[in-house]
């Protein structure tokens, strides 16, 4: 293989863990590859541990104020010359044989976006069982069966880990990250490819994925991170409606915008949010337009009447759960 290779690195402040990380590609069995590593205006020592490789292997690029990960990922796939891209976390540890698995897997599946399940471990770096089921478990659901990738991440959330992502640049040739999410930018673009059958998975694990953890129990996000993810799903969710309508509804095997069904489906709570909104809202715009066809049509008033007593139950039930769902949400 001659092909360059582009691995992508985002960092912000990973002073820790750089050396690790660093090393751990550099060790790579496959010698043509390049590490473009972005950092987002680091306040630790980040930026030195970088520069005191003076390896022709790193490319630095930094940035000289905060921009946020999507705007580092973007910087960095700007930057890449290299025919394939592998992404990577400034956190996480490559697999020697990591390259040559993901090329070998490429020659075989095909043109996709790849990934594979990774090997958690702590602080410790003691290996950490996988008790969420959000990567291995799910991955083996879809690997013998990729028509259920895009439901799967749809409906029940991301389960990809982005640190073993590894395509062909093509496949990103139209693609850069939302600048605008900070915490669900991964999610918003393995959709967008999902949906249009450009994502596959291969069995070999391909990186160290590091679990952090406090104290006996693994750390839960903040507040603030959870409200902020809430609401960029709800802008992921709006996005994808916006430019695949109908390719959403058909993969899902349910009828054009049948919100309450979707609601049913969901099982992420933002989703099921979303889709119960977008009931309401659907059928709160064409109630008055179905109302005045079945007087034209069925001019009974009795009928009628009962037909807009069902709209009005429908909105009321969907407004119930709604306000269910935002209490739900709040007490995280």
């Amino acid at each position: 293989m001659s092909n360059l290779i582009s691995v992508i690195m985002p960092c912000f402040n990973h002073q820790n863990y750089l050396n690790e990380a660093i090393d751990s590609i550099l060790l790579s069995k496959l010698n043509n590859f390049e590490i473009i590593i972005v950092d987002d205006c680091s306040t630790d020592a980040s930026v030195k541990i970088i520069e005191a490789y003076n390896s022709n292997k790193i490319k630095l690029v930094k940035h000289d104020r905060n921009l946020g990960i999507s705007h580092s990922l973007n910087s960095g796939l700007k930057v890449a010359q290299g025919d394939f891209l592998s992404f990577f976390a400034g956190d996480d540890v490559f697999y020697q044989d990591r390259l040559q698995s993901q090329y070998k897997a490429y020659d075989e599946i095909g043109n996709y976006l790849l990934f594979s399940s990774p090997i958690l471990f702590n602080s410790s770096k003691n290996k950490v069982e996988d008790t969420q089921k959000s990567f291995n478990l799910r991955h083996k659901e879809v690997l013998g069966n990729p028509s259920l990738i895009f439901e799967s991440l749809f409906t029940r959330g991301n389960f990809i880990c982005a640190s073993s992502g590894f395509c062909h640049r093509s496949i990103l040739e139209n693609f850069l990250y939302d600048t605008r999410l900070h915490q669900l930018q991964d999610y918003d673009l393995w959709l967008k490819l999902a949906i249009q059958d450009k994502i596959r998975f291969h069995n070999s694990p391909v990186c160290l994925y590091r679990f952090n953890e406090q104290g006996n129990g693994v750390s839960k996000p903040s507040l603030a991170v959870n409200n902020r993810s809430f609401m960029e799903a709800q802008i992921i969710f709006d996005k994808l409606f916006a430019t695949e309508p109908t390719e959403i509804f058909k993969c899902l095997g349910l009828e054009k915008n049948d919100f309450l069904q979707l609601s049913k489906k969901a099982e992420s709570i933002e989703l099921k949010y979303w889709a119960l909104r977008k009931q309401y809202d659907f059928t709160a715009q064409n109630a008055p337009a179905k109302a005045t066809k079945e007087l034209i049509y069925h001019p009974n008033h009795t009928e009628y009447e009962i037909r807009s007593k069902q709209i009005f139950q429908q909105e009321t039930s969907v407004k119930s759960q709604i306000k269910k769902l935002v209490k739900l949400i709040l007490s995280r």
